[in-house]
C-alpha cells in the first residue's frame, strides 16, 4: 500500500529532516513544501498494522510537530 504524509515540521528544519526521511527504506520520495504543510513525504507499507509503526515511528523525531496520513486507494500514472 502506498500513503503520503503531509507533515509539519520545526522552523528552519526542512531539509534536514527531509535528507534524514530519505534513509528510511519505506520512504520512497520527500517534497519540501510551501504552504500550511512542510513536506510530503511518500512511504510504502504492506499492511496498515506496518504502516501504523511507520507513522509511529516518523512521529517520535521532535523535528516534526504534525502528520496527516492520506492512504492511496488507487494510483493513476502517464508512465
Amino acid at each position: 500500500m502506498e500513503a503520503y504524509i503531509l507533515v509539519t515540521v520545526e522552523l528552519g528544519k526542512e531539509y534536514e529532516l527531509a535528507e534524514s526521511l530519505l534513509e528510511k527504506p519505506y520512504v520512497k520520495e520527500v517534497a519540501v513544501l510551501y504552504g500550511v504543510y512542510d513536506l510530503l513525504v511518500r512511504v510504502e507499507a504492506s499492511s496498515l498494522p506496518e504502516l501504523d509503526k511507520i507513522v509511529s515511528e516518523l512521529r517520535q523525531d521532535r523535528r516534526i510537530r504534525q502528520t496527516v496520513t492520506l492512504i492511496a486507494a488507487s494510483i493513476l500514472s502517464k508512465h
